[in-house]
């Protein structure tokens, strides 16, 4: 008879906590929860600007990389000409010092 009445109390004290719940959600329900949308309108234009000033200071980076981007071209050119020359000099006098020693 113990359990029986154990497991009565049980069963009621969670139909009660049940209840509660249920009574809870409908107060819930009943409350219009509302999203506060004042301060939406502020937070849009501050996030604009942001993304603004932000894509200007990428195109300035652009403009910066695409001119040094054009003077590293024309360093590397100018390296490859450098090397080209003193290769054809260096063969050229070699050619010259042989042509020497076997005449």
């Amino acid at each position: 008879m113990t359990k029986l009445e154990e497991l009565s109390e049980l069963l009621i004290s969670e139909i009660k906590d049940f209840e509660e719940a249920v009574k809870k959600l409908e107060e819930i329900r009943k409350s219009k929860i509302q999203l506060d949308l004042q301060n939406l309108k502020k937070l849009l234009t501050e996030h604009k600007q942001g993304i603004e000033q932000s894509t200007i200071q990428n195109k300035k980076y652009l403009v910066i990389s695409e001119t040094m981007n054009k003077d590293i071209r024309s360093y590397f050119r100018k390296g490859i000409i450098l090397v080209a020359v003193g290769f054809v000099i260096n063969l050229c006098s070699c050619v010259i010092i042989l042509y020497f020693l076997l005449n």
